[in-house]
């Protein structure tokens, strides 16, 4: 697994399911680059796509956050989540909510 593959492992773990564009805003990379990342996150069992046509987030003192999906959301299976859990060291990555906007509180 690659430095950015972590990172996005860890985002999808500790701030929510995202799409690549977002994925790309946050860790300031090229949208393709990160496709072809989730691409190889996905082949080995460690992502999934979000069914359904809604995402809801929790939003910690404002509740909950629904947005309707325009593209495709990507989780981290189990297997992922474990993977996270086991990281000695937390990747760097800015951990913004999937709903706001990167580098904006």
């Amino acid at each position: 697994m690659t430095g950015d593959q972590r990172r996005i492992l860890y985002y999808l773990e500790k701030a929510g399911p995202a799409y690549a564009k977002k994925l790309a805003e946050v860790l300031r990379k090229d949208w393709r680059a990160v496709e072809e990342d989730l691409t190889a996150l996905d082949g080995e069992g460690l992502i999934e796509r979000v069914p359904g046509s809604t995402i809801t987030y929790s939003a910690g003192k404002r509740g909950k956050v629904t947005k309707h999906m325009n593209h495709t959301y990507y989780r981290p299976t189990r297997h992922g989540r474990l993977t996270v859990r086991r990281m000695k060291t937390p990747p760097e990555v800015d951990l913004t909510p999937p709903w706001k906007r990167a580098g904006k509180g």
